[in-house]
């Protein structure tokens, strides 16, 4: 009967720690969840700086990925036309994102350009947004 008992108690202790356990964990994941997108300053502007420098050494991808995407879309001929121009204005308005990015770094905006490194999402048109936003 006492082993009964013992196991019982054991059991119900058990069951009781449980839930604590698991409280902290939860309250964690909330915790990263609500300052997911309150870094520090530094890193925000190294971030912004860094960005600023991929976009303008990567710049000239624009004309590649736009022919790509295009033919894609629609046709060779239509692609490798419309996507070059397409490309170059990409390249010039990526080439201007990078160099704003770099001049204002210490700024801590959003981001003008999506995406905002063209490897990011190779199949998706790049897309520029409102300018110096703030973060």
């Amino acid at each position: 009967m006492n082993k009964v008992a013992l196991s019982l108690i054991l059991a119900s202790f058990l069951t009781t720690l449980a839930p604590t356990c698991f409280a902290d964990d939860r309250d964690d994941r909330i915790y990263d969840e609500q300052n997911r997108n309150k870094r520090s300053y530094i890193a925000k502007t190294s971030t912004k700086a860094l960005h600023g420098l991929l976009n303008l050494a990567t710049a000239p991808l624009e004309i590649p990925k736009n022919i790509v995407n295009t033919t894609n879309d629609s046709n060779l001929i239509y692609g490798l036309t419309a996507g070059f121009f397409k490309g170059v204005l990409n390249m010039f308005g990526r080439t201007g994102v990078g160099f704003l990015d770099l001049t204002t770094a210490a700024l801590p905006t959003k981001e003008i350009v999506y995406p905002a490194i063209i490897w990011d999402d190779w199949d998706a048109d790049t897309q520029y947004g409102k300018i110096l936003r703030r973060n």
